[in-house]
């Protein structure tokens, strides 16, 4: 999916939202706002934006060549495509944490890195010179955890229906309540954004089943 297909999707719109750290390649005229320890916005006021007129410093709206600064990544992304800054890997896919993720995957909080991991680390992996090993790193580990989360959604609304037997009302409503806060022992608070769709796809998926067969019981 390109930017101009996903321009507004709220989901990469958040997987493009966390910050990075990028080095300018190029002197930024007109851009020192973005680095707070510069001259110029040291000496801004918090009101007007404006340089105070007691200012004991020389005022300068540029950011030198290879000044180290925090962006939003959708900012950054941008001006990488433009050669204007070099970004450095973040820390949710750096050695360590694919370390981690090749050791077990299955187990690892992805939503404590990213909410939007997948997403972001593919967008990453277009885009860093020497980074192609990243993508099929995340397809493994998708492909490792995908099973344990459907069988995990499988399960939460099995356990709900079979709770929900013998209440009046509909059975896919009631089972459907009682497994709202279910979390699959503990796994839902760990999932990103991609991966809560997909238990939560599951598990609508076992309870309409369940309702289906139930009907076609009650039809025999």
């Amino acid at each position: 999916m390109d930017a101009e297909d996903d321009y507004f999707d709220i989901d990469a719109i958040l997987a493009t939202s966390d910050p990075v750290f990028c080095a300018f390649s190029v002197a930024a005229d007109g851009l020192a706002y973005l680095d707070p320890a510069s001259a110029l916005a040291s000496t801004l006021t918090p009101t007007s934006g404006l340089p105070t007129a007691s200012a004991a410093v020389p005022l300068t709206n540029t950011l030198p060549a290879g000044l180290r600064v925090g962006l939003p990544y959708w900012l950054a992304e941008t001006l990488a495509e433009r050669s204007l800054v070099t970004l450095e890997l973040p820390r949710p896919y750096d050695g360590r944490a694919r370390a981690e993720l090749i050791a077990d995957a299955p187990h690892v909080a992805l939503a404590d890195r990213a909410s939007h991991y997948y997403r972001w680390g593919a967008r990453l992996g277009g885009l860093l010179d020497g980074e192609a090993g990243l993508a099929p790193l995340l397809a493994a580990s998708w492909a490792a955890r995908a099973w344990r989360i459907v069988d995990a959604a499988t399960y939460a609304a099995s356990s709900s229906v079979a709770a929900a037997r013998g209440r009046s009302g509909g059975l896919l409503a009631k089972a459907a309540a009682a497994a709202g806060g279910a979390g699959g022992d503990g796994l839902l608070p760990k999932l990103d954004a991609d991966e809560r769709d997909l238990y939560f796809a599951a598990r609508g998926a076992a309870l309409a089943a369940a309702e289906w067969r139930r009907g076609a019981g009650d039809r025999v």
